[in-house]
């Protein structure tokens, strides 16, 4: 099983700037060797990725909900909002909210009703003064109290860069800060004119009365 470093590792590797390195290229000029050894390490990365986390029951770029959801549940994650919709269509998705006691929000939506589209999840972390932030970080911002308000992609590597924010600081439940929240599907923004504010808050307000004082939503 790969060790946490090789998955670190994997997760950050940049396979274009790897090959202009290479091949001392650009792959912002016409060199379509530089490119071509670009992509084939973007893919042999995307390989390696995909079965160093499937080797440790994680969640990995491309996801079947089923399994998604074993893994998220398995690791302490409830589900609090199931909400169906009909994508472009007519046919059946859905989008789901799920939470943990400890802090953790987590929302995403399906496609072709089988497979997980995108996913985010929320937090506040206390990072500890000793560990640097930016390598278990991804969007978001830091208070002068010493939390990291915040989001990652949730799609891959879900359990990896929780339990590194886990190791290296403290998750906050209730937040202190309430980041910014997407509770929308991708059909919500198919309506012109659409009013975001209105439709996270409804689904805010769909949430049991445990989450939303976690979220400050209360």
């Amino acid at each position: 099983m790969a060790t946490n470093k090789q998955v670190a590792d994997a997760l950050r590797f940049d396979a274009l700037d790897t090959a202009e390195k290479l091949m001392g290229g650009s792959i912002h000029v016409d060199d379509p060797l530089t490119m071509a050894v670009g992509i084939g390490l973007m893919q042999a990365n995307a390989a390696a990725k995909e079965r160093m986390l499937t080797d440790r029951g994680d969640t990995t770029f491309s996801n079947k909900l089923d399994r998604y959801c074993e893994i998220v549940e398995a690791y302490g994650f409830e589900q609090v909002l199931c909400l169906p919709f009909e994508n472009d269509r007519g046919e059946p998705e859905q989008m789901f909210v799920y939470a943990t006691r400890d802090g953790l929000l987590l929302r995403f939506d399906t496609y072709n009703a089988l497979h997980v589209n995108a996913a985010s999840v929320y937090y506040n972390w206390r990072y500890s003064a000793y560990a640097p932030k930016w390598e278990c970080t991804s969007s978001g911002h830091g208070t002068e109290d010493g939390v990291w308000v915040g989001n990652h992609d949730a799609r891959e590597a879900l359990l990896f860069n929780m339990d590194r924010l886990k190791a290296r600081g403290e998750l906050l439940s209730p937040w202190i800060e309430q980041p910014f929240l997407w509770l929308l599907h991708y059909m919500d923004t198919k309506s012109k004119g659409y009013d975001y504010n209105a439709i996270n808050g409804a689904r805010i307000a769909m949430l049991p009365e445990w989450v939303r004082q976690m979220i400050l939503a209360v």
